[in-house]
């Protein structure tokens, strides 16, 4: 039986951010607490997307995710960053014994299953392996994720390859085909 997405409040009391604490005032953290950069925070929010798709079984939830992929880094990165989240979250979902908590794509506060997703995708493809191995162990409960960790290495280095574009102005990014106007004289 694959475990069911639910949204709920993390359970734990620890001010630690990195293992899901609460954030100020007894609530849990905000993206800003969280969010380390522009890459993290569009992470976030195009995996809350494929969760909520999963969750609702709504096919507009997976396409806003992949529309806002799509006016972030245009036709050719923007599918691609969407199908490594989601095959990341279907690693999650196959390998993972608990229910997986997550908000909506809006929501300005953190899950700690949400941070330790972040913690994840933080460690690229050839960086600290041990580092990746134990960021998979919280996040999914158990030793040995062979899939998810597999998962992770390739969206990873997605992310890290996007960085860039992320931190430049919007007008710079490259344009999604709904946006190319050409001139007909």
């Amino acid at each position: 039986m694959r475990p069911r997405l639910t949204c709920a409040e993390p359970t734990t009391n620890r001010r630690d951010h990195s293992m899901g604490g609460k954030g100020t005032h007894g609530q849990p953290p905000t993206v800003a607490e969280v969010c380390t950069d522009e890459m993290q925070v569009f992470a976030l929010s195009i995996t809350r997307f494929t969760a909520t798709g999963c969750m609702t079984r709504g096919v507009a939830c997976w396409d806003a995710g992949c529309l806002s992929a799509d006016d972030v880094l245009g036709p050719m990165n923007g599918p691609r960053l969407v199908a490594e989240l989601i095959g990341v979250m279907r690693a999650r979902q196959t390998e993972r014994q608990q229910p997986w908590q997550s908000r909506s794509a809006t929501c300005c506060r953190v899950t700690r299953d949400e941070i330790g997703l972040l913690s994840a995708l933080g460690h690229p493809q050839g960086a600290d392996r041990a580092a990746l191995a134990s960021a998979t162990r919280v996040l999914i409960g158990r030793e040995v994720a062979p899939r998810l960790t597999a998962a992770f290495e390739v969206a990873a280095e997605t992310l890290k390859s996007i960085r860039p574009m992320l931190a430049m102005p919007a007008s710079s990014r490259p344009a999604t085909p709904s946006t190319l106007h050409e001139r007909t004289a």
